[in-house]
């Protein structure tokens, strides 16, 4: 299925993979004041090809079944992407990233990341599998980094003007080495 990206003040909930998270958030959301903004993104899913587990359904159950997340960054009600007898590779995934990564730093999603007044952008929360998380940390310039099962992989990015990426830190399971 497609990941997630979380726009907030500060960082609260996930959802993403199988849409148990975002099942629970759904829930949560009812009662939550702050009505955390949820984005799903094309971009930010799971190694695809070969394997059913990867291919998505289409928006239109999507919306329906989660009315609270906008898939407008979706360009295909149906999964265009995946491929039975094509599995992706880590060169293709890598560069998914990239483009994924350039989408978020160049705005696209400048209706959900206003800047507050004191200039300073909010913090971004991209929920997706460890494929994924993977190219990104690779993108970014760190290496190889392997998260673990259901593993939180904060990584600390910082955005210079035009530059997509300037700084990059990985705080996994180490509990706070860089790379």
């Amino acid at each position: 299925e497609t990941g997630f990206i979380v726009f907030q003040d500060s960082i609260e909930s996930d959802g993403g993979g199988d849409y148990r998270a975002a099942r629970h958030l759904k829930k949560h959301n009812k009662r939550n004041k702050m009505n955390v903004p949820m984005i799903s993104d094309e971009y930010c899913r799971e190694t695809m090809g070969v394997h059913t587990c990867d291919e998505r359904h289409n928006v239109t159950y999507l919306q329906s079944t989660y009315p609270n997340i906008d898939f407008s960054m979706i360009e295909t009600n149906d999964d265009t992407w995946w491929r039975k007898s094509y599995r992706e590779t880590s060169s293709e995934i890598d560069e998914r990233a990239r483009k994924f990564l350039h989408r978020l730093f160049s705005r696209d999603y400048a209706a959900s990341t206003a800047v507050g007044e004191d200039g300073v952008g909010k913090f971004v929360a991209v929920v997706s599998h460890s494929g994924f998380i993977q190219a990104c940390v690779r993108a970014l310039g760190g290496g190889a980094y392997y998260p673990a099962n259901a593993e939180v992989v904060p990584l600390a990015v910082l955005r210079k003007k035009n530059d997509v990426v300037a700084s990059l830190g990985v705080f996994g399971r180490s509990g706070g080495a860089s790379v």
